[in-house]
């Protein structure tokens, strides 16, 4: 009996000590470059270094040279611009490439001893056709459906692309739209369903992904749809909700498949670390990488855009 005493007495009351763990022991930085770049604006590479988990001490890369080449072995060199946590790596204007070349990101740190190079291939452009906004009787939910036309392609691989929106979140100023990424549309639509990344049904309070991917093989026009929730809501007890005048805009990439893989595991990733309220956190996923040398990516995509007019509307 004392014995079973003494060992609760123990459970209850026992001593607990701090232990420091030296995360930084043997750490080596590796440079991570980021970029999504189009033969329709200039480029900007952002470098920074890995750091060790819980580190306060931040430390700036670098780069002695950096430059881009093409498919025709032109170099473009990229100016280096310095910041107290990282560097801007920015083209002198836009460069002359075009949709189905290869570009190649080369990074040099003497400082470091070490050369960084990423290559990706510009995929060709879709469009846009017809697309509509219906807004949703009783709801503060849109929905958006048109046709898209996709690349002019000999071969039968899939195709690649990311729908992304901007809107205005107030009653415009006709001569100056102001637009702001719009985050977590949602959509039925198989197509971007059938996709790994996009949360399930199952998922407990989870949102929408920040843009929608999807792939296909299709080579005729096809349509898609997805909704968005109005940018900005207002009520009072005598009019009840009303819904500002607003513009969308809709951007349609279509992006190569290291920027399919690398956005789409980053989503991955972020829902397996906010996890599930019923299932709880799901295994750890490993976000894609093309960078040789260090980590991070180098993607290309090309781009096309609509704007929509939104008049006001109200109901109670």
């Amino acid at each position: 009996m004392r014995v079973l005493i003494f060992s609760l007495v123990f459970i209850v009351f026992g001593c607990e000590q701090e232990v420091e763990v030296d995360l930084t022991k043997g750490f080596e930085p590796e440079i991570v470059v980021s970029s999504f770049f189009s033969p329709q604006d200039s480029i900007r590479v952002l470098v920074t270094l890995t750091q060790p988990a819980y580190s306060n001490r931040y430390r700036r890369v670098r780069v002695s040279s950096a430059w881009l080449e093409d498919g025709f072995n032109q170099r473009h060199q990229l100016i280096v611009d310095e910041h107290f946590f990282d560097t801007d790596l920015l083209s002198s204007g836009i460069p002359d490439f075009t949709p189905g070349s290869a570009v190649t990101l080369v990074v040099e740190s003497d400082e470091l001893d070490k050369l960084v190079t990423a290559v990706d291939t510009i995929p060709q452009p879709a469009y846009l056709r017809g697309f509509e906004i219906i807004p949703v009787k009783d709801e503060h939910f849109y929905y958006v459906g048109g046709t898209i036309i996709p690349p002019i392609m000999d071969d039968e691989n899939d195709l690649y692309y990311e729908i992304i929106l901007y809107s205005t979140e107030r009653e415009p100023d006709d001569s100056n739209h102001h637009f702001y990424k719009y985050d977590y549309p949602f959509s039925h639509h198989y197509l971007i369903t059938r996709e790994d990344y996009y949360p399930g049904v199952m998922l407990i309070g989870a949102v929408g992904p920040p843009t929608l991917l999807w792939r296909s093989n299709k080579r005729e026009p096809f349509y898609i749809d997805f909704y968005y929730d109005s940018p900005s809501i207002h009520w009072n007890p005598i009019d009840g909700y009303r819904f500002p005048k607003h513009h969308l805009k809709i951007e349609l990439r279509t992006v190569s498949k290291t920027y399919f893989d690398y956005k789409t595991s980053l989503y991955r990733q972020q829902y397996a670390v906010e996890g599930d309220f019923l299932y709880g956190l799901a295994p750890p996923v490993s976000v894609r990488s093309n960078v040789v040398g260090g980590t991070g990516i180098f993607a290309g995509f090309c781009k096309v855009d609509t704007v929509i007019p939104l008049e006001a509307r109200s109901f109670k």
